[in-house]
């Protein structure tokens, strides 16, 4: 007669601290968030107030690391119309931890533009950063991600009120969903 013994962390399998991330997906998100200007409006020089934006967000992470694709919109309150802030941005970053909830920061290139794209908008290139948790992350689908993002122009473009483009940049605190 034989006897197995197996250590009980070996029968058990993985446990909760121990769950598989899923690793090597592409993720397909939206994002509402509220967006603070630091600057001032492009025309008319008004202080810019709180303000709010979307967006749609695809990323394709792995362990330990995240590479995002973004495009967004938004308004400011106190806007004279041609400062609504509209990004394209492309960010790539470390994801620190293994766990069911990852911090990650992440930095990369920005498009940005200003007022009402097609009508002459002021734009600009710029930088863009992003600081945020992965929520939930050992589920494959419905995922949450929060957010602090600042969007920082360097340089201008052209358009409606482009000699004021570097002097507004804003920051964003926001809530993705992912699919």
């Amino acid at each position: 007669m034989a006897i197995a013994v197996v250590p009980r962390a070996a029968r058990a399998g993985p446990g909760p601290e121990q769950e598989q991330i899923p690793a090597g997906h592409l993720y397909f998100g939206i994002s509402a968030e509220a967006a603070q200007p630091f600057g001032r409006a492009l025309i008319s020089r008004q202080q810019l107030t709180l303000g709010r934006g979307s967006g749609f967000y695809l990323h394709y992470e792995r362990e330990h690391f995240l590479i995002g694709a973004e495009i967004g919109g938004g308004s400011f309150g106190h806007d004279d119309t041609y400062s609504n802030p509209f990004t394209l941005a492309i960010r790539a970053g470390p994801v620190f931890g293994d766990g069911r909830y990852g911090p990650y920061l992440a930095a990369g290139l920005a498009l940005l533009a200003y007022g009402a794209v097609g009508d002459d908008a002021a734009t600009a290139t710029g930088l863009s950063g992003e600081v945020g948790l992965l929520l939930f992350r050992q589920l494959r689908w419905f995922r949450l991600t929060a957010f602090l993002q600042y969007n920082l122009p360097v340089a201008r473009g052209s358009g409606k009120g482009a000699a004021n483009v570097t002097s507004l940049s804003w920051g964003t605190l926001g809530v993705r969903l992912q699919l």
